[in-house]
């Protein structure tokens, strides 16, 4: 089976939106984030507007081809296998290392 370099260019613009969307909640007014820039664009309120609407989808629906791919290459139970513990992994660091670092440096007083 070939590559497919369409999916992956798909899948970077995907991520450069997503990138640029979480980066512009700095500037959008009104709009609940942990914190704002001084600086607000209606310009850039209006462009997140417009791509909220199909920004998660696309991710889904880049993953749903990449699993059917990969379900044509391995059987069911090797992808499961190894999708839980790439994603149990991913959990476990954000809960053990991320979460345990933002409660040591929450300011209570």
């Amino acid at each position: 089976m070939e590559r497919r370099y369409d999916l992956d260019w798909l899948r970077v613009l995907a991520f450069a939106v997503l990138i640029f969307y979480h980066i512009s909640m700095l500037y959008v007014a009104d709009w609940g984030f942990h914190y704002k820039s001084q600086y607000q664009s209606e310009i850039l309120q209006n462009f997140m507007l417009l791509v909220n609407r199909w920004r998660l989808p696309l991710l889904f629906f880049i993953s749903g081809v990449a699993s059917r791919y990969l379900l044509e290459k391995y059987s069911l139970i090797h992808f499961a296998k190894a999708r839980t513990w790439r994603l149990l992994l991913t959990l476990l660091f954000g809960v053990l290392v991320i979460s345990a670092a933002t409660t040591l440096c929450r300011d209570d007083s």
